[in-house]
């Protein structure tokens, strides 16, 4: 009764229960709390859900969890992927590459951009490196801009260099040097 409630009045109730519920759900039966959140009738429900249902799967198993994250429709995946993969980055970057490499189109886009994010405080050459492989020319240039920028303001000169001695245009080269350190 209480998943019916807040799933009809989740618009109106906040996070909290709708969070509650999809925990209690998940634990009690994964596929279901699955179907329970795809019934919510909000993006901002749903969204909520889906987090709490990727971060719960994605202990335990977190490619099952970045394959389920990639199966959602595009308003909702973007969020779920950069959940999974900050996650499962911080035990096994590795395999996360791996993961992204079998990917394709938007999603592996969309991979990218929450894995070089992940990647950026620690090893941010690395983390451009992957910014760089993302096939929208739209999204690779925000993605490459962020990623600039917080190194920018993190390490200058060592930013400087990257982007003096990387492979970009010279055009391109100019424009990241040209970004404020965010």
């Amino acid at each position: 009764a209480a998943e019916a409630y807040v799933a009809e009045h989740a618009d109106t109730l906040g996070t909290e229960p709708v969070m509650r519920i999809a925990s209690q759900l998940y634990k009690q039966d994964p596929e279901h709390a699955k179907e329970w959140a795809n019934s919510l009738l909000t993006v901002d429900a749903r969204r909520m859900a889906d987090a709490n249902i990727v971060f719960q799967i994605s202990e335990n198993d977190p490619k099952a969890a970045g394959e389920w994250a990639a199966t959602l429709p595009d308003e909702l995946r973007d969020r779920t992927l950069q959940i999974v993969i900050s996650r499962w980055a911080r035990n096994d970057s590795h395999a996360v590459g791996e993961w992204i490499n079998g990917l394709n189109g938007a999603i592996r886009d969309e991979a990218v951009s929450a894995f070089s994010s992940t990647l950026a405080p620690s090893d941010p050459a690395t983390a451009l490196t992957w910014a760089a492989s993302v096939s929208d020319p739209t999204r690779r240039s925000a993605t490459v801009d962020r990623l600039v920028s917080g190194w920018l303001r993190r390490s200058p000169n060592d930013a400087k260099a990257w982007v003096q001695n990387s492979a970009l245009p010279d055009q391109e080269k100019t424009r990241l040097l040209s970004l404020p350190g965010r």
